[in-house]
């Protein structure tokens, strides 16, 4: 927090990959925020595996693609499970037309039943909370900056159960953000991929060329990418902004915290995209390095490599979860920098 402390004073206004290495400090400085968000993450994929747990497994070792499989992991025998147990699957027609030029309608998610039903409401679930404990995380380093201007440690223990009681504390202007958010990304969904691809549509099909076609579908989906950042990034904002104005009176200063978001990201939008895509190219290595360790561990058939696989799974997630914590982190950087 020393950063923070001489902005604050006017000393110096971090850029924004300065920001990002000081987000990624403050985050792994503070392993307990990171542990609480992952056994989160646990208690969720447990809740949505169990109940399917059984039949999947079950069919790991009997089902058309044995051969293929023994040799190395394959998902192949997903197409066993959905032969055999189509209500267990349910109807998968949203998904199937995510991608697709029509898209998802209404009538796709009406149609939502068994795992797929069950992964989207868990997935809305822990969206929701994640959304709680990241403003939680930003209230729990804003409480240290305080004591660090006091005297004290910036590296006081206690951030897990700072980040909780501040997720409490601004859980409902904190849902407000989040129920924005989720409907800043639908409609970009439907305005920029589905809207824009019907509009280009025309032009592909009458250029009568498919390098034409195919570079309009990679604009509309840059556009659409482009479009959900800065959807993020203004939901990040506004977390950050809340905690910051709203100490006291959380729900007074959600408005402020709305509006004020929107012209900061106006305004400085190349500094938080800077220090969105300097962290962002973590998660590329993390996948990377996680293929390496699936790829030496295969075929794990034996229970001890399988704990490996597992525990060695956990790491790089928690990787991942230290990484959106620095990014909050060095929002909020910026946020101070230039608000002193």
């Amino acid at each position: 927090m020393r950063e923070i402390a001489a902005a604050r004073s006017g000393r110096h206004r971090p850029s924004a990959l300065a920001a990002a290495a000081g987000g990624l400090r403050d985050a792994l400085g503070r392993p307990g925020a990171v542990l609480a968000l992952l056994a989160l993450n646990l208690v969720a994929a447990l809740a949505v595996a169990a109940p399917v747990a059984s039949v999947l497994s079950a069919e790991l070792d009997r089902n058309l693609y044995g051969e293929t499989m023994a040799g190395g992991a394959s998902w192949r025998w997903f197409d066993t499970v959905d032969r055999e147990h189509p209500v267990l699957l349910g109807d998968l027609a949203a998904w199937h037309a995510l991608l697709s030029d029509e898209g998802v309608t209404l009538g796709d998610l009406a149609k939502l039943s068994g795992l797929p039903l069950a992964l989207a409401v868990a997935g809305l679930g822990l969206y929701w909370l994640n959304a709680l404990f990241h403003t939680g995380w930003l209230a729990a380093l804003w409480r240290q900056d305080q004591r660090f201007d006091a005297g004290g440690s910036s590296l006081a223990p206690g951030t897990a159960g700072a980040m909780l009681a501040g997720a409490a504390r601004f859980a409902v202007p904190a849902t407000v953000i989040t129920v924005l958010a989720a409907a800043g990304y639908a409609g970009v969904y439907a305005l920029a991929y589905v809207w824009l691809g019907r509009v280009l549509d025309g032009v592909g099909e009458a250029s009568q060329r498919e390098w034409v076609s195919l570079g309009l579908t990679w604009l509309r989906l840059t556009v659409t990418l482009f479009a959900l950042l800065a959807v993020k990034l203004w939901s990040d904002l506004a977390k950050t902004l809340l905690v910051e104005r709203g100490a006291a009176r959380p729900l007074a200063a959600l408005p402020g915290a709305l509006v004020s978001a929107l012209g900061e990201l106006l305004r400085r939008a190349p500094a938080y995209v800077t220090a969105y895509l300097a962290l962002a190219l973590g998660t590329p290595l993390l996948a990377a390095l996680w293929r390496l360790v699936a790829v030496l561990l295969e075929p794990a058939t034996l229970w001890p490599i399988l704990v490996v696989l597992v525990l060695a799974q956990q790491i790089v997630v928690g990787a991942r979860i230290c990484l959106r914590l620095a990014h909050l982190a060095a929002t909020r950087r910026l946020v101070v920098a230039e608000r002193v």
